[in-house]
């Protein structure tokens, strides 16, 4: 039982790292409290979201709005297309974990454990490579989103995130079909 805490709470930490490093470059968060905050929110809201959801749908909508939150304790100027980006980084998040599983389908599934910590560890390597393109890309769409009066962009990024929920619930159900 114990052990089963202890490695629980390792996997929190590695998916914590995976939002707070591209989180804490975006934002351009430099003080070192704020690095805290912001790393301490996000484990928190993990464990918060588990608890009260534990692998439904739902947590996925919770953990998001708590990251939102925190975020925007943290930096005033947190708007809403900061949620949209969290999204996408659980979405990018969930694509990672789904081409490792289908990759190791059978191979390393029996080593439930093993498998997990490879899965994380590479979802951080891509957060670490990632960073910087999504600073990038996080910068530029902002201004574009701030300038522009037709609400395009507004309408694309709602219709991405829309289509990322039905990726998640439809991804959801084949999970519980297997299993």
């Amino acid at each position: 039982m114990i052990l089963y805490i202890l490695f629980t709470l390792a996997i929190l930490i590695v998916e914590t790292y995976f939002f707070y490093i591209p989180l804490k470059e975006i934002k351009e968060i430099q003080n070192k409290k704020d690095k805290i905050i912001l790393f301490i929110g996000i484990f928190l809201a993990n464990i918060l979201s588990t608890l009260i959801f534990n692998s439904s749908i739902f947590r996925y909508i919770l953990y998001p709005i708590l990251i939102f939150i925190i975020l925007k304790i943290i930096n005033n100027e947190t708007r809403i297309y900061d949620f949209f980006v969290i999204s996408c980084l659980i979405g990018f998040k969930f694509l990672i974990e789904c081409l490792i599983a289908f990759l190791f389908n059978n191979n390393l599934l029996n080593l439930y454990v093993i498998f997990v910590f490879i899965m994380e560890f590479i979802s951080i390597f891509f957060a670490i490579i990632m960073k910087n393109i999504l600073e990038v890309m996080y910068n530029k769409i902002s201004n574009y989103w701030d300038c522009n009066k037709k609400f395009y962009l507004r309408y694309f990024m709602l219709i991405t995130f829309n289509s990322l929920i039905l990726f998640f619930i439809y991804n959801l159900i084949k999970i519980k079909e297997v299993f």
